[in-house]
């Protein structure tokens, strides 16, 4: 496994735009199966799609983090929200979620239209993107697969974290991504952290979406069999790198896996809050532009 880091390359466009007083994006919606899609985009230049983790949204997994801004300066980044989260639509029942979440990212390029993009993701936006490459690589430039080795599925997990989500807890997932070097959390400090992840957003949609994650599920010979190429991204105290280490055997040379020394799952430890994650996807798109 390399642990080169990687770094924005001195000879990468430098684009006019600045993201500092750039008007903001405005929503914009487009139906798929139905349900109201949000997305916003900015930029411009080859096109990157930004796909979320699960309880996450544009604000919290992009923005947040300046991720979205900062590559938006020399391209042009579309954003989504999952179905079930931020301001897309949000139907109850697993029917709604899984392999449709994949059309959702479909028609967002045939909305749009874009014939190729490159495409970016985090946690369950790796198990989305995953399955993506296996049935339409045609459609992607490159991929970034971010803190989740997207070819596995937990079935007991997701229904204990699901239940939890119900009652507007996420104990296990805290537990489960809590770091190894910390002192486990108080109630309170769970409580507290359950509350932020699932501000503003519908529980039983939450529950749904995780539950149908499994309808999603690639196995190693089909990853290995993928063209497009990929980057992986994973902090080192992230409970699923060592899957990733073994992601990055299974798909070797396609994949290279960048890990991001301390770097968490999620908060303000997670791989997205650090420099070294935009620095890691500039620098892979730069060196794989579409001819």
């Amino acid at each position: 496994m390399s642990d080169a880091r990687a770094r924005i390359s001195s000879d990468a466009p430098v684009s006019s735009s600045d993201s500092s007083v750039a008007a903001p994006p405005q929503d914009e919606y487009f139906e798929s199966h139905g349900i109201h899609i949000h997305f916003v985009q900015q930029g411009t230049g080859e096109p990157i799609v930004l796909i979320h983790g699960h309880s996450g949204n544009i604000e919290k997994n992009w923005k947040k983090w300046d991720v979205f801004q900062k590559l938006s300066q020399n391209h042009r980044v579309i954003a989504l929200d999952c179905r079930g989260h931020g301001k897309s639509g949000k139907p109850h029942g697993e029917e709604h979620y899984g392999r449709k979440m994949a059309d959702d990212v479909i028609r967002l390029l045939e909305h749009l239209p874009l014939r190729k993009a490159h495409i970016v993701s985090y946690s369950m936006g790796g198990n989305i993107v995953a399955w993506l490459l296996t049935r339409k690589p045609e459609l992607f430039l490159t991929a970034v697969l971010g803190g989740a080795p997207t070819c596995w599925h937990d079935h007991e997990r997701a229904e204990r974290e699901a239940a939890e989500i119900e009652q507007g807890m996420m104990r296990s997932r805290i537990l489960r991504f809590w770091p190894k070097d910390k002192d486990l959390p108080t109630e309170e400090e769970i409580r507290r952290i359950s509350e932020e992840w699932i501000e503003g957003e519908d529980r039983r949609a939450l529950a749904d979406c995780l539950r149908a994650i499994k309808d999603l599920a690639v196995t190693p010979a089909q990853m290995a069999a993928i063209t497009v190429p990929v980057l992986a991204i994973a902090g080192t105290a992230d409970t699923h790198f060592e899957e990733m280490c073994s992601l990055e055997k299974t798909m070797r040379p396609r994949l290279r896996l960048v890990p991001i020394e301390g770097a968490t799952h999620l908060g303000t430890s997670g791989a997205p809050s650090r420099p070294e994650f935009i620095e890691a996807i500039s620098q892979f798109i730069e060196a794989n532009h579409a001819n």
